[in-house]
């Protein structure tokens, strides 16, 4: 038989372990960025975003040096009265009623982005063996909600029992 001369001849054994190598590369590769980015292995992932990304109200969610935790939500056309906060196991729940503001018929718009509506049981993520969930101060002040709650204290450590090893 004739080789077609037009198509070099490939080894297909060498050709596959090729791309299978590439392929195991990459697979390190990526598993090394999702590591460093989502903090696989460590004990609190630190790069694992645990608060949804709703978009009403705006939120900001941090640690302050001391280890509590921080919620902020701008709430503007709320009263104090119609906000309503509580802890359900792991959670932090928020939920907020307010008059929803009707267009009126003859008014045409340039801009229209101010729309006020009710929140219905969003749920913030506060882990109950980290933090008091006992301790919490929640002011409203400007249409800004400002929640802060408490670190746990660690536990007093005790000292150990020391164990004679006998020969």
């Amino acid at each position: 038989m004739m080789r077609d001369t037009k198509f070099p001849f490939m080894d297909l054994n060498k050709f596959l372990d090729e791309v299978f190598g590439q392929v195991e590369t990459w697979n390190e590769k990526f598993r090394t960025e999702m590591e460093k980015g989502w903090g696989l292995g460590k004990g609190l992932a630190e790069g694992l975003d645990f608060y949804p990304a709703y978009s009403y109200p705006p939120t900001n969610v941090y640690l302050t040096p001391d280890k509590s935790l921080v919620f902020e939500m701008a709430l503007a056309g709320f009263e104090q009265e119609d906000l309503e906060l509580s802890f359900v196991g792991d959670y932090m729940v928020f939920s907020a009623r307010t008059q929803v503001l009707e267009d009126e018929p003859d008014v045409r718009y340039l801009k229209h982005r101010l729309k006020l509506k009710p929140i219905e049981g969003q749920k913030y993520y506060v882990p109950a063996d980290k933090f008091d969930q006992s301790q919490v101060a929640a002011s409203f002040k400007n249409g800004l909600l400002r929640v802060v709650v408490s670190p746990k204290d660690a536990p007093a450590t005790k000292p150990g029992i020391k164990i004679e090893i006998q020969s």
